[in-house]
């Protein structure tokens, strides 16, 4: 697992899987922050976003090498916008936002 690399490291590791004949997967934990009743944080759903990817970072063998992205806190969550701290953005501006990391 890679954390805080530069463009050039991050590059280096991708060729080098390449080189080999295996695969680099970007990991991009997608959270929201809302309530998530009185004793939770509100970043309830992005933490485990990161700690879900994390793990699958770690899991990948052999060839393969997975790098965990910086994650995207703020996705839609009208359920939850009378709730103090709770942050929801419209659905098709967040889609086209995740849609330019393809």
């Amino acid at each position: 697992m890679s954390f805080l690399l530069s463009f050039l490291e991050i590059e280096k590791k991708i060729e080098r899987c390449h080189g080999r004949s295996g695969k680099a997967v970007a990991f991009i934990p997608i959270g929201c922050t809302e309530q998530h009743g009185p004793f939770l944080p509100i970043q309830t759903d992005t933490i485990i976003a990161e700690n879900v990817s994390r793990y699958l970072s770690d899991a990948i063998s052999g060839n393969d090498w997975g790098y965990v992205f910086p994650a995207i806190c703020y996705a839609p969550t009208k359920s939850n916008t009378n709730f103090a701290g709770t942050v929801s953005v419209d659905e098709e501006p967040f889609r086209q936002y995740v849609l330019l990391y393809w």
